[in-house]
């Protein structure tokens, strides 16, 4: 499902993406990780807190004119919380789904983003269900940190 961007592109869409956030090139040490989920892009930030990722500054027009982004549906941001820093955050990941090219600058509950997102955290990060043995619980901030999310994966499938 989840496909790495191929090595001969991985610069030129590491520059855009920094570009989309306002970022200069030699910032290029925070993605962690970028691929292709269907029709999106998965961006994997190094950053370890909620308040880091909602410091990011979108540029709505880059991600609609530059030809490596405005081919996606969606650009989803994302990093793993650090536990150790932030005891009482009860979430696992945090992220910020952004569809310029389909009419929405930013989205914050988007169904075919977190399964996307369930599905690559359940395999870089193990949390154990407590509901569901033998099923990974990833619990998500929903709606701007009122609510949770939590996805259940289970046999590879985000249910």
């Amino acid at each position: 499902m989840n496909e790495p961007i191929p090595k001969e592109q991985r610069n030129i869409m590491t520059s855009a993406v920094l570009k989309a956030f306002d970022q200069p090139n030699e910032n290029k040490q925070i993605i962690q990780d970028i691929l292709t989920s269907g029709e999106d892009l998965l961006v994997v930030l190094s950053y370890s807190s909620l308040e880091e990722l909602k410091r990011l500054n979108p540029n709505i027009s880059v991600m609609k004119s530059n030809e490596s982004l405005n081919k996606y549906r969606c650009i989803i941001v994302t990093c793993l919380i650090n536990k150790a820093s932030k005891s009482n955050c009860p979430y696992d990941f945090v992220s910020r789904v952004f569809g310029p090219n389909v009419g929405i600058d930013e989205d914050p509950v988007t169904g075919s983003a977190h399964s996307t997102l369930a599905v690559y955290w359940s395999q870089h990060h193990s949390v154990d269900n407590p509901l569901v043995p033998g099923c990974l619980l990833i619990r998500h901030p929903r709606e701007g940190e009122k609510s949770m999310l939590d996805l259940t994966m289970q046999k590879n499938e985000c249910i």
